[in-house]
């Protein structure tokens, strides 16, 4: 290789954001006239030019620098010249490898004109201190960047060039989310397969087999394949974003020198409700919520279990997993810790046939169903007048407790005050003073107890009545049903409590109990039971034996045999 080319020089440019307000005279024109004039200048002939334009100070993976460095290690350069020690890097631990170890074991001559850096002259002691400060500047930065971040997030504004998967960028605010008519439906659907039982593996094969484009599809116009991933579902049904919430803050970086991400705890997340249209409703992503994190594994059954996590061993409250007579081929649902053998949790059977438990729950969903619509006129005052024969006696004595409580707080707040003025002129011993203030202060605490837990009572009547109403409403939409399905059973029931069943056959008999959603959990049928096709009234204490609509119910089952 001639040996003028050997002292040949690289000039290298760079410029990003990281460089803040000083970007105008960091400008790559600038830089690349104020380099080419020095060489011109120091005689220092120039090998080629090299320019990272928009490309942060904290990562040494530039393009242009990597084929600077591979022209170095092809002996084609012997200096590299910039405009300052900035423009080389802003991390100061790989500056210090570059300038101290990598240049001079290889014999580079290292250049920065406006930082008085020459490693032709000696060395500088003060470039260690100035790469110190480059990052400390870059640092400040990404602060200052991370706190106007949390500010558009706190208030509800959108940050990024692409929009989640069934919006699309406001053309009139950039900070805003408008539906997309083309794959909001998409999303949509993918919550009603998921509500319906269907896995997120099979959601996403559903929509590779029927050729619906992905986001990355449908951002940049290309059809690129149908690859969807369960990963996709899965974020897609995490994501508040589709209730209309604004939501920030969801993943960061663990440190300013590095672009990868990871995940923050939900509770660190910046969510802001309504702010833009929703595309699903709050009860469906509440019910995919509720059912999403079972796992819906293939049986060898080639079945669907539709109670996957709704049907449970009332001992030990492990899920009912499938099993089947090879002999006749019928279906059964028994307990998962009896399945498993497991020394540690031991439990039986709780054995009870598939169709016999789809054909209870659904009848009792029918005959509700059908109440509800039968009094469809009388139903408002019929739940008051249930919930009001209940707590009449007792809320009358609580609003007379809650008045004489009032007034006696009133009293104590008095009696304290006093007695500490009256200590402070010095009108009572401080040992006196101590002991009354004790007493009184431990009144006032039993007195505030006493008050707080009338007032949550008299706020659990009004929320009893809401959600019985909500029930009421909800059963109105299955009379007509002849098929019990996965959404169905996810809406309506929240447990179903399967006991151990008593006796042989013909006589066998197990207790069921099922617990409806929207009713409060621990209510039992001494409140509100649907017997035999009607509203009735079950005296308290006792308990229905037919199907109630409360938690708590007992059901019997014959073997074979409608409930009795």
């Amino acid at each position: 290789m001639p040996k003028q080319q050997q002292k040949m020089a690289a000039i290298y440019c760079r410029l990003s954001r990281d460089d803040g307000s000083d970007s105008e005279s960091n400008s790559i024109t600038n830089q690349r006239e104020m380099l080419r004039r020095y060489c011109a200048t120091n005689y220092i002939p120039v090998y080629s030019e090299y320019v990272d334009d928009g490309v942060s100070g904290l990562t040494f993976e530039r393009d242009s620098f990597k084929r600077m460095i591979s022209d170095i290690e092809g002996g084609k350069i012997s200096t590299v010249v910039c405009k300052d020690l900035s423009r080389l890097g802003r991390n100061n631990a790989l500056v210090a490898y570059y300038t101290e170890i990598y240049f001079v074991e290889r014999q580079i001559r290292f250049i920065a004109i406006n930082d008085n850096i020459d490693s032709a002259v000696g060395e500088n002691e003060i470039m260690g201190f100035k790469s110190v400060i480059n990052e400390f500047y870059a640092r400040d930065m990404s602060k200052k960047i991370r706190c106007a971040k949390q500010l558009y997030a706190q208030q509800g504004k959108r940050l990024g060039s692409v929009a989640p998967y069934g919006y699309q960028i406001d053309p009139e605010d950039k900070h805003k989310l408008i539906i997309n008519p083309d794959t909001a439906p998409i999303v949509k659907r993918i919550f009603e397969m998921s509500a319906n039982g269907m896995s997120a593996r099979k959601i996403a094969k559903t929509l590779i087999d029927e050729d619906v484009p992905t986001r990355r599809e449908s951002s940049l116009g290309e059809r690129l394949g149908y690859e969807w991933e369960a990963t996709h579902i899965c974020d897609i049904l995490r994501n508040q974003i589709y209730l209309g919430c604004m939501v920030a803050n969801r993943y960061k970086k663990p440190s300013f020198k590095t672009k990868k991400l990871i995940t923050c705890d939900s509770s660190e997340w910046v969510v802001v409700p309504n702010k833009h249209e929703p595309i699903v409703s709050q009860e469906l992503f509440d019910l995919v919520g509720r059912r999403f994190p079972l796992r819906k594994r293939p049986n060898s059954t080639g079945v669907d279990n539709i109670f996957i996590g709704i049907a449970k061993c009332f001992d030990c409250g492990s899920n009912l997993t499938f099993s089947r007579n090879h002999t006749s081929g019928i279906m059964y649902l028994t307990c998962r810790n009896y399945r498993s053998q497991s020394k540690s949790k031991k439990c039986t059977a709780h054995l009870i046939r598939l169709d016999e438990l789809t054909r209870l729950v659904l009848e009792g969903i029918r005959e509700n169903a059908a109440t509800v619509r039968a009094n469809e006129h009388r139903l408002e005052d019929f739940i008051r007048e249930s919930l009001k024969q209940k707590s009449s006696r007792k809320s009358n004595s609580n609003s007379e407790a809650l008045e004489k409580l009032t007034r006696r707080k009133n009293e104590l707040d008095l009696i304290i005050k006093r007695l500490f003025e009256k200590s402070v002129i010095g009108g009572m011993p401080h040992e006196r003073f101590e002991e009354l203030s004790a007493g009184y202060e431990a009144e006032a605490k039993d007195v505030n107890l006493r008050i707080s837990r009338i007032t949550e009572s008299q706020d659990e009547e009004t929320d009893i009545e809401l959600r019985y109403q909500a029930f009421f409403a909800t059963m109105r939409n299955y009379t007509e049903v002849q098929t019990l399905d996965t959404k169905m059973l996810n809406v309506l029931i929240k447990r179903i409590d399967v006991h151990a069943p008593e006796g042989r056959a013909p006589h066998r008999t197990q207790q069921v109990d099922i617990h409806y959603n929207f009713v409060k959990e621990g209510l039992r049928c001494g409140e509100l039971c649907s017997t035999a096709g009607s509203l009735t009234e079950v005296k308290e204490g006792l308990r229905c034996g037919e199907l109630c609509s409360t938690a708590g119910s007992l059901t019997e089952v014959k073997e074979g045999l409608h409930p009795t």
